[in-house]
């Protein structure tokens, strides 16, 4: 997303809430852990973020692979996250959304979007850290 004039705050405060959910939903992701149980574990984030019915505005994503998604998942989605697949988890709160393209390993979640050009911020959950992109602000000096 790209502002031309600074950001307001309350869209700051968003989307650190976005960011931090994200971030969240990337460690919860286990081999075998069914999707069911992984989107109340994301309404969970929402809430606890003082956001409990932003997950309904907008898709929260799912497996992704040769479509935009194999499909979106939903509290009622049966089957199982799986390893060595590639998903599309996108959380958004009013005006922000916050989403990349990883895959799960048995090392944890890889980023296929990172590259070492582009600075990121450590997100810090309970759930564990997540690094994510950093803005660049229109004076072209990096900022987090």
């Amino acid at each position: 997303m790209v502002y031309f004039v600074p950001v307001p705050e309350e869209i700051k405060g968003r989307m650190q809430k976005t960011q931090k959910i994200f971030a969240a939903m990337q460690n919860l992701m286990k081999d075998g852990m069914g999707y069911q149980a992984y989107f109340r574990k994301a309404q969970e984030l929402y809430a606890k973020e003082g956001c409990p019915e932003e997950w309904k505005m907008h898709h929260q994503g799912g497996p992704t692979g040769y479509g935009c998604r194999e499909f979106t998942v939903t509290p009622e989605t049966k089957g199982v996250i799986k390893k060595n697949q590639a998903y599309a988890w996108n959380p958004t709160i009013a005006g922000t959304k916050c989403e990349e393209t990883t895959f799960l390993t048995d090392k944890g979640v890889g980023i296929f979007t990172r590259t070492k050009a582009w600075p990121c911020t450590v997100i810090e959950t309970e759930q564990g850290s997540h690094c994510r992109p950093s803005a660049r602000g229109a004076s072209g000096r990096w900022r987090a």
